[in-house]
C-alpha cells in the first residue's frame, strides 16, 4: 500500500515541492512562510480527519501547539471533506520525513518554526508497517489513495494563497 500511495500521489507531491523550492529557507522571512504554510494545512487536515490521523494524531497537535502562537489569526477559511485516517498520516509523516531533509541544510540557526521540530521517526516507521500489510485493490485503498491526493492538495493551496512576492517578506 505504500509503494501504491507513494506512487499515486507523485505529481502531487512533486508539485507541492515546486511551491516549496521558491523559499529560500536560509532567511527568516521565507521560513515563517513556510512554517505558515504547514501550520495552516495542518489546521485544515485536522479538521479533515477530525484531529485522528492514525500515526500521525500526536504529530499533528505538537505541530499545531509549537506553530500557533506565531499565527494567532489563522484559520481555516473554510473546512474540507473529510479525509481517512491512513491518507492523513501517510502526508503528514511523511512530510516530517522530507522537514527533516531541509533540516540538513541549514543551520542549527536557521531550523526555526517548523524547522525546529524533530520528526518522528518512529511513528513514521510504525505507519510504514502497518500500511504495508493494507491490501491494495479495494474500495478502502482507492479512498485512502485518493484522499492523500487532496490532503497535498491542501497544502498546494495553501502555499498558493501565501507565496506571494510579500509573504515572502512578511510572515
Amino acid at each position: 500500500m505504500r509503494v501504491l500511495l507513494r506512487t499515486a500521489t507523485s505529481e502531487a507531491h512533486a508539485l507541492l515541492d515546486a511551491h516549496i523550492s521558491q523559499l529560500d529557507l536560509r532567511e527568516p522571512g521565507p521560513r515563517a512562510v513556510y512554517s505558515r504554510i504547514l501550520y495552516r494545512g495542518t489546521l485544515r487536515v485536522g479538521h479533515a480527519c477530525q484531529w485522528q490521523a492514525a500515526e500521525a494524531t500526536a504529530l499533528m497537535a505538537r505541530m499545531v501547539e509549537a506553530l500557533g502562537p506565531d499565527f494567532p489569526d489563522d484559520n481555516p477559511s473554510h473546512y474540507d471533506v473529510p479525509v481517512e485516517a491512513d491518507a492523513a498520516a501517510y502526508v503528514m509523516l511523511g512530510s516530517q520525513m522530507g522537514l527533516s531533509l531541509l533540516r540538513q541544510g541549514l543551520a542549527p540557526t536557521q531550523r526555526t518554526g517548523a524547522l525546529a521540530l524533530a520528526p518522528d521517526t518512529a511513528a513514521w516507521t510504525a505507519f510504514s508497517q502497518r500500511i504495508a500489510r493494507c491490501a491494495t485493490g479495494t474500495e478502502a485503498a482507492q479512498r485512502i489513495v485518493d484522499d492523500a491526493r487532496r490532503i497535498f492538495g491542501i497544502f498546494q493551496a495553501e502555499a498558493a494563497t501565501l507565496l506571494t512576492p510579500a509573504a515572502e517578506r512578511t510572515p
